[in-house]
């Protein structure tokens, strides 16, 4: 994709249907999986700012691929989990020599002064952020996944017994995929952790990637959840 402001004016006008204004382009600077870039519009007298991601030059890092992050965006787009606004994507060879896709970018922050530092005083700020962020993680886990077709591009476990020896496998046959050598440890702990696999109490939409500096915050509160490049389906 270029990203210098002739090309973006040009292809934003034509998906936008209007004129338009580029005010601003940045690259992100955090996050090793993707290109993520800020890109400052104005048109009809608005100004917003845009969130194009596409892959690195030689690939991701990722397991997973970009239009599965797209599918995934879209679709949680129907749900009460907050997430960014999705808008398009594009493989049109006559604009980018690599896919990408656009959502809009939600205001606010990764980072959240006083959480990371051990001072007692902010004891209290921990505790409100971690509660805030397990009642988004539970909203993930009440999606209609079926009903809603993720299971259209993330595989699920037959029934809950099935579940972890489900996830088991499906991370196993990633790591097949991009290991080097052999690591026979690899293959036991496999062996074991489906030996002794619990029955799962339900199967649900699981986020994958959780922890801080995953999510979008203003103040304590989460405004957007982002990084669904792990999620699944267990």
């Amino acid at each position: 994709m270029d990203f210098t402001p002739d090309h973006l004016t040009h292809y934003l006008a034509r998906k936008f249907g209007e004129p338009v204004t580029i005010a601003g382009i940045e690259r992100f600077s955090r996050g090793t999986s993707r290109q993520t870039w800020f890109i400052e519009v104005e048109r009809s007298g608005t100004a917003e700012t845009l969130v194009f991601r596409t892959d690195l030059a030689a690939g991701s890092i990722e397991p997973t691929s970009l239009d599965q992050e797209y599918f995934m965006y879209e679709r949680l787009g129907h749900t009460d989990v907050p997430v960014a606004e999705i808008l398009f994507w594009e493989d049109d060879p006559a604009w980018t020599d690599t896919p990408f896709y656009v959502r809009r970018k939600v205001e606010g922050s990764w980072n959240i002064p006083g959480f990371l530092d051990p001072d007692p005083q902010y004891d209290d700020l921990r505790i409100a952020v971690s509660k805030e962020h397990i009642s988004k993680l539970v909203l993930v886990q009440r999606v209609d996944w079926r009903g809603l077709g993720f299971d259209r591009r993330l595989s699920a476990p037959r029934d809950a017994a099935d579940c972890a020896h489900h996830y088991i496998d499906l991370t196993m046959k990633q790591f097949e995929a991009v290991r080097g050598s052999g690591m026979p440890v690899m293959l036991e702990v496999a062996e074991w952790l489906h030996d002794t696999a619990p029955v799962a109490p339900r199967i649900s939409l699981c986020k994958g990637t959780n922890g801080f500096g995953e999510e979008v915050f203003q103040g304590t509160s989460i405004v957007a959840m982002s990084d669904w490049e792990e999620a699944s389906i267990g």
